[in-house]
């Protein structure tokens, strides 16, 4: 599906899981790379962006998104870094 983004977020509202599949086509791997270098543990990377694509997913109809990209980043980095998470969140060392 080659749609622009708020195309897919429109479609997504709506329920269309094409739209869907796109957009985590689209989007997981970059979001998977930026919670990798924030975390120790790449399979705490993956379980907290799956987490962010199901909560999009089941929570669609709720979010008024304008930007993308942009909420998925803040996203990422508010699960990252929020104590209330629910999961052990172990940070990389530098």
């Amino acid at each position: 599906m080659s749609c622009s983004d708020e195309d897919l977020l429109h479609l997504l509202r709506q329920g269309d899981r094409d739209a869907f599949n796109t957009i985590y086509e689209r989007y997981w791997q970059t979001m998977y790379q930026s919670a990798s270098r924030m975390l120790n543990l790449p399979e705490q990377a993956e379980d907290l962006v799956q987490d962010l694509f199901i909560n999009l997913w089941v929570k669609r109809a709720d979010y008024d998104i304008e930007n993308l990209p942009a909420y998925l980043r803040k996203a990422v980095k508010s699960r990252v870094f929020s104590p209330g998470s629910g999961q052990r969140l172990v940070f990389r060392a530098f």
